[in-house]
This record gives C-alpha cells, structure tokens and sequence, in this order.
C-alpha cells in the first residue's frame, strides 16, 4: 500500500518514500522511548536502553534502505500496541470496550506489516504477566479473568486466522522451517544467546548455558544489591 501510494504520486523517485520511511523512524524513537518506560526501573536505564537502540549497527539498513519498511511498520504497530495495552492496564479492574479494541486493530496492522506482529498477543500476555497479575492475587484470579478473556479471546482468533489463513497458504512461508512452530528450553536459551551476541557484537561468544546463567543471575540482582 506504501509502494503504490508513493509511485503513484512521485513516479519512481526514491526521495519522498526516504523521507516518509525517515519519519518513521524518528516516530519509532520516541514509542521505543515509551515502551522502554514500561518495563525500566528508572528513566535511565529506559535512555541506556534506547541509545543502545539507536546507535548499534546492526540496524544500519535502517538508515540506508527503503526496503526495510515493513521492519519500520512492524515496530511502530507493536510497540504501539503494548504502549497502549500498558496505558489500558493501570486500572487492572476492567478492560475498556474501545481500548481493547485499539489494540486488536494494532494487532492486525502489526501482523500486517510483517509475520513476526503475531508475537505481539504474547507480548501483551508477558505484560499481563509480570505488571499486572501480581498485584491482582488477593482480590481473585476468577474477576481478573473474567475482565481479560474477551480480549484475549479475540488476539487468539485473529492470530489463529492470520496463521492458518496467510502463513500456511502461502508457500514460500509454509515451506521455510524457521515459520513451522519450535518451542524448547534449550532453544529458547539458543536464542537468548545470539541476542546476547547481537548486543556485544559478537565480540563475545555466548552459548546456551550462559544465556541462562546471565538471565538468572539478573533474576537475583536485586535481591543481592
């Protein structure tokens, strides 16, 4: 929809869609600054996380390529989403009708813009989680349900229709292992170290093990401090 929007006005001229593409990054700064403040201690561990976003380099296509678009799209949308979702739950009792619905449409654009937005239900399922549910044990599990359900009724339905429905018909995807579903302990931890890596440059080769052990040990940090 952006590529013939653009071509269709200014022809086959790359400076405009750079422009537009610019613009969402400087939008995307600021959600990631908002997303960071949801799960920062401290306004400054929120900076540090941000100007690590900013500055590495494996995110230079960014800058460079226009063809990154549907990254720049998928970030805005999910961010978005749990920035909102986030705003939604600091009165945990109820889940207003029109945010619920902001969000599932935020879900589909995010899906829309890219296969990794059927992450983002589980990310507001890790939210819920850990910022929301402790605080909810001694006024009971059964009214918190019964606010949250229909929401997560429909996330569930949209990411079964968009992976069943535009995942598994399309072949190039149904055929690429990386979209068939893995799910494992040690994976997990896999992937947690290639993160790791990612962030040091692989300047440091982490494994499996240690992607736990580090994890652990920022588990017990506040405890020891």
């Amino acid at each position: 929809a952006v590529y013939r929007i653009f071509y269709s006005i200014f022809g086959f001229h790359p400076a405009p869609l750079y422009t537009f593409c610019w613009l969402l990054l400087v939008g995307n700064v600021v959600l990631a600054y908002r997303f960071f403040q949801t799960a920062a201690r401290t306004w400054i561990e929120a900076m540090l996380a941000l100007s690590i976003t900013l500055v590495h380099g494996n995110f230079q296509d960014l800058y460079l390529s226009a063809g990154t678009i549907y990254d720049r799209l998928w970030f805005l949308f999910t961010v978005l989403g749990v920035v909102v979702y986030a705003h939604m739950r600091k009165e945990p009792a109820k889940v207003p009708v029109r945010s619920a619905m902001l969000v599932c449409l935020l879900c589909i654009l995010s899906m829309d813009s890219k296969e990794s937005g059927v992450a983002l239900p589980l990310l507001l399922v890790c939210y819920e989680c850990i910022f929301v549910l402790p605080g909810l044990w001694r006024e009971g599990l059964a009214k918190w349900l019964r606010s949250v359900a229909p929401l997560y009724g429909a996330l569930a339905v949209i990411s079964l229709v968009f992976v069943f429905l535009r995942v598994h018909r399309t072949f190039e995807l149904a055929a690429n292992t990386a979209y068939s579903p893995h799910a494992s302990v040690g994976l997990w931890f896999t992937h947690i170290a290639e993160y790791f890596g990612i962030l040091v440059y692989n300047h440091v080769a982490f494994k499996a093990a240690g992607a736990g052990a580090l994890e652990r040990l920022d588990q017990l940090g506040p405890q020891v401090r």
